[in-house]
């Protein structure tokens, strides 16, 4: 037979746990809303905030290489870069992490790309007319980054070890960043953060400026000393990162310099020459050569060839406003193409 006092005592005990769970939920809860971050407890939650499955998730950090499809793509200096790209499913449920997680992290003033605000230019134009440039590429630079590092940041943001091991596994492939992921950009840049400070504490005690681009560091200033080189792959290499010594550029002399592939030899940021000659070459072509419907059309060869040619007019003109060429081009070919699809209606 139960004893009666026996099964009280046990009730009594059950209810005081739940009660601190509960309290405890409730308590995890308001430090994530106090920090203006979504209350994420378990997948299920997650799945809601997402509109993702319960199901898809789970497999997704089950088996991660199954929600990915991987391919190559030429590189503009040569060779070939691995892409890694997230099923339509699991990239939405990055975005969103990406969106409404990582994008309220500080950054460093310093890392110029992949976030709202900031764009190429910002890159570049701290560098303009400096008597001395350095520039340096990392090697590999979203897969060097680790899964625990990853895990790391959303622990540090308020979240339970849990469920920062399941947003980190969302975000990353065979255990570190994935090439291809939408939260792999805000992720790098947020790991980036104290190498940034530590560098340009460093090249600021000289009297030189800092920023980075991604994977692309750029130092300029009135006296870039060689031995710069070794400092700041040190912070670099401490940091959990590795220098493509291959690309390390120091430029002492007078002469072209190009950052992230805009010219700073000048007073302003220009367009490369050859590149600039390349353009007028190939309007010349599709429209003095050719004409404009043949290059709307493809002309027999390249389908993209009018967009292509629009995309390097509007970079040219983001760089350079005051350029005249790169809006009369503009202008002249969206009025081709305009005149076209009207000669086409029925």
């Amino acid at each position: 037979m139960v004893d009666i006092y026996e099964l009280s005592v046990s009730s009594v005990g059950h209810q005081t746990r739940y009660a601190k769970q509960a309290r405890n939920l409730y308590a995890y809860i308001e430090i994530l809303r106090g920090r203006s971050l979504p209350p994420i407890i378990d997948l299920q939650s997650l799945a809601g905030f997402t509109d993702v499955s319960v199901e898809y998730l789970s497999r997704s950090i089950i088996s991660p290489a199954e929600k990915y499809r991987t391919f190559e793509i030429p590189k503009r200096a040569g060779g070939k870069r691995t892409i890694e790209a997230p099923q339509p499913s699991l990239l939405r449920c990055q975005r969103w992490i990406a969106e409404n997680i990582l994008s309220s992290a500080v950054l460093s003033d310093n890392a110029t790309a992949y976030r709202r605000g900031f764009g190429i230019l910002d890159n570049v134009k701290p560098h303009v007319g400096s008597s001395h440039l350095l520039k340096m590429d990392l090697t590999n630079f979203f897969p060097s980054i680790k899964i625990d590092r990853v895990i790391s940041i959303f622990e540090v943001a308020g979240y339970s070890h849990k469920t920062a091991f399941e947003l980190a596994s969302l975000c990353c492939l065979h255990g570190r960043l994935a090439q291809g992921a939408a939260t792999s950009p805000v992720i790098s840049n947020i790991v980036a953060k104290r190498m940034d400070r530590r560098i340009d504490k460093l090249v600021s005690s000289l009297g030189l400026v800092y920023t980075r681009y991604s994977d692309d560091i750029t130092i300029s200033g009135d006296l870039v000393h060689s031995s710069l080189i070794d400092s700041v792959s040190d912070i670099i290499v401490d940091e959990g990162f590795e220098v493509n010594r291959k690309k390390v550029v120091l430029y002492q002399d007078a002469g072209r310099r190009l950052v992230t592939g805009i010219s700073v030899g000048g007073d302003i940021p220009r367009v490369p020459k050859h590149k600039r000659r390349q353009i007028r070459q190939d309007y010349h072509r599709l429209v003095v050569q050719r004409n404009a419907e043949a290059g709307v059309r493809g002309g027999g060869r390249d389908v993209f060839f009018m967009d292509s040619l629009l995309g390097k007019l509007h970079f040219w003109r983001h760089v350079e406003p005051d350029a005249v060429f790169p809006k009369m081009a503009i202008d002249r070919l969206l009025g081709s193409m305009r005149s076209l699809k009207s000669a086409q209606l029925p």
